[in-house]
């Protein structure tokens, strides 16, 4: 009797004890799942808010297209009138708990900058902000500034000791930023305020290595160096004669593989795209946050079949174009629409094998600049749109390769550094009928960069010895 009695006494025990461990398992596996749904929730909040944020900016330019002078300075929301027409309305946009605003602030009488940002607050935990920013410029009054590059003049130079093989060349402000080979000091630095008289400033500062392409924002440039260690690195350029030998990053990143393999960067807000060379195992496209000053944060990235070598990047709207060595996908589009999530999209095929070298993208033209061989087409046309490279292209047999291209900011033209001799520099139409050529310059050396500057219509060439700049001529303006 007593041995039934502790045999009813452990069946008691040993429910309990499982109803016990039952609810635990309830309880862990609906937390597991409580917490994975909270973490997609959370993920589809930040989505929708960088989908309106960037709508924002789209609103922008099209109020832009229609009118500029009604993008008043301020802070607005936004909405559709009775003509189906986008115009600024209110302070702010509020929508499925949503706080969207367009902050514009005017430069000039023609350029305006645009700051668009959306919080959201949905629960206790799904609460957030994402901030976008750009330029616009009135390009129907800018039109009449671009003058006749059907016949350019040289107006100032600057050599620099040796052959430095100078390679990507950018201007902000007074300062043009010119990287280099490792043969010279990897980044110059030059004032070109009186661009009739170029001069270099700081020059004890220098890099540890060959330098390639670059981006300015808010003050500080980001490029990427083979140095053996950190590709990808920052500096304060508040005030660029300030720089010296003894000038270090603010930051740096380590693209992952095998040293040295950054070459191209682009950016779109305060979000940074490095392309890299092809590599088995690692990814060929990285996103990075450079919202905080000083810091870089990796956003996203991406493996893209093949593992092409990418060698330039454009960003415009939604999408990021890839100039590659991927002999059937020489250009790449790229969904960048959330830049933590990027995937690849599209692709076009250029005739032959010749890769990829500098790209760029205008309204619905894709413009693809190739290494030379033989007599093929370095210069293509692609005209499409939503991303996608059309079928229908205009192409050009530059005589060698598209070292970058450069491309005004209301298709004009495009102005293609390259190696072929006599003819380095060549302008070339950027219209959607034609790639016929304009003019061309003979270069004392390789052209190796370009930028053009539509602020005050002139044109920056770097060589593998210097830099040359070029004033429009006075013949008819682009219409």
């Amino acid at each position: 009797m007593r041995s039934l009695t502790w045999r009813k006494g452990s069946l008691l025990v040993e429910v309990l004890m499982g109803i016990l461990l039952f609810g635990l398992f309830a309880t862990a596996t609906f937390l597991t799942l409580l917490t994975g749904q909270e973490s997609t929730r959370t993920g589809s909040a930040r989505v929708r808010g960088v989908y309106y944020t960037e709508q924002a900016l789209e609103v922008a330019k099209s109020i832009r297209d229609n009118d500029f002078d009604d993008l008043t300075a301020g802070t607005h929301g936004y909405t559709i009138d009775d003509n189906g027409v986008w115009v600024l309305s209110g302070s702010n946009l509020s929508r499925y708990n949503y706080d969207t605003e367009l902050i514009i602030t005017s430069l000039t009488d023609t350029q305006v900058r645009l700051v668009a940002r959306s919080k959201w607050k949905h629960g206790y935990n799904r609460s957030g902000a994402t901030l976008l920013s750009m330029e616009l410029i009135d390009w129907r009054n800018r039109a009449s500034e671009i003058g006749d590059w059907s016949n350019p003049t040289e107006t100032g130079s600057i050599t620099f000791t040796g052959i430095p093989l100078m390679n990507d060349v950018l201007v902000e402000g007074d300062y043009a930023y010119i990287t280099s080979s490792a043969a010279g000091a990897g980044l110059y630095i030059v004032n070109v305020g009186n661009p009739t008289s170029p001069s270099r400033v700081s020059s004890t500062f220098s890099l540890s290595g060959e330098a390639h392409k670059m981006a300015v924002y808010q003050n500080r440039l980001y490029l990427v160096v083979e140095d053996g260690g950190d590709e990808m690195k920052c500096f304060d350029v508040t005030d660029p004669t300030g720089l010296s030998a003894s000038t270090v990053p603010l930051e740096s990143y380590n693209i992952p593989g095998d040293t040295n393999r950054a070459l191209a960067l682009a950016r779109k807000g305060d979000v940074l795209f490095i392309g890299a060379k092809g590599d088995g195992s690692e990814s060929e496209l990285y996103s990075f946050d450079i919202s905080n000053s000083g810091s870089i944060s990796l956003l996203d990235e991406l493996n893209i079949d093949g593992d092409p070598t990418i060698y330039d990047i454009y960003v415009s709207g939604n999408y990021a174009y890839l100039a590659t060595d991927k002999n059937t996908q020489e250009l790449i589009t790229i969904d960048v629409s959330d830049t933590s999530d990027m995937y690849a999209y599209d692709s076009m095929n250029a005739y032959d094998v010749h890769d990829g070298y500098a790209v760029r993208a205008m309204g619905t033209g894709h413009y693809l600049g190739r290494f030379g061989g033989g007599s093929i087409d370095e210069y293509i046309l692609n005209v499409g749109s939503g991303g996608h490279p059309g079928v229908n292209s205009y192409t050009a047999d530059i005589g060698d390769t598209v070292n970058a291209m450069d491309i005004d900011a209301v298709g004009c033209y495009a102005f293609l550094a390259t190696d072929f001799f006599p003819k380095e520099l060549q302008i070339r139409s950027a219209r959607y009928t034609n790639v016929q050529e304009e003019t061309y310059v003979d270069m004392p050396n390789d052209a190796r960069g370009v930028y053009y500057n539509l602020l005050n219509d002139l044109l920056y060439v770097s060589t593998s010895s210097g830099m040359h700049i070029f004033e429009s001529g006075p013949g008819t303006p682009c219409l």
